[in-house]
């Protein structure tokens, strides 16, 4: 007996479009910061269980676009605030040459998640240093990913540390038409004064 093949479910593209549309709703009302665990969340709520009528990232970004589009329509004037928050920390540790990542460069963040910053490793002892000595609360977080978190009043800030081969590729990469991975302080600036100027 053949299995059948579930991507070509007589349902499948209706499936993701509500799984999609779930996730953007999850998102957009404040009950999840991340993409994928709210498709996983809402995936379950619907009962879908095969992770194969999942939506994939492009259909589950642009649901929450349009979703944020009706709903949300001040959710770019946040997002470019909290740009523009991330600059101002970063600059604060200007001299470890952070780049900011993560989720809040294609505007998938929420407006509670934390922005991610990405830090050489060979910096944390500076970091520390820096923190304590301005009273910024931050705490250690388990796991190899993500070391360290701040808390500016303002914004949470998670800091990954990588190695300095892992530094150079986030500060070379391209951006794309669609996606931008990473931002230096320099491009994050560029990128603020074109928004403000349009």
């Amino acid at each position: 007996m053949t299995r059948k093949n579930v991507s070509n479910h007589p349902n499948g593209l209706q499936i993701r479009q509500q799984i999609a549309n779930l996730s953007a709703r999850l998102m957009v009302d404040g009950y999840e910061n991340d993409l994928n665990t709210a498709c996983r969340k809402a995936a379950k709520q619907l009962g879908i269980t095969d992770s194969r009528l999942w939506p994939d990232k492009e259909m589950l970004a642009a649901s929450l676009h349009e979703y944020r589009a009706v709903f949300a329509p001040e959710h770019s004037q946040t997002q470019l605030q909290r740009l523009q928050n991330a600059q101002a920390f970063m600059m604060t540790i200007a001299d470890v040459d952070p780049v900011v990542i993560g989720d809040i460069l294609n505007g998938q963040a929420s407006e509670h998640s934390a922005i991610d910053i990405a830090v050489d490793m060979e910096f944390e002892k500076q970091l520390v240093f820096h923190f304590t000595n301005r009273d910024l609360p931050y705490r250690y977080l388990p796991g190899k990913r993500i070391i360290m978190a701040v808390e500016t009043g303002q914004e949470e800030y998670l800091i990954h540390l990588q190695s300095s081969p892992a530094m150079r590729q986030l500060r070379q990469e391209i951006p794309t038409r669609d996606q931008v991975l990473s931002m230096t302080i320099k491009q994050l600036e560029e990128y603020l004064t074109k928004m403000a100027s349009s």
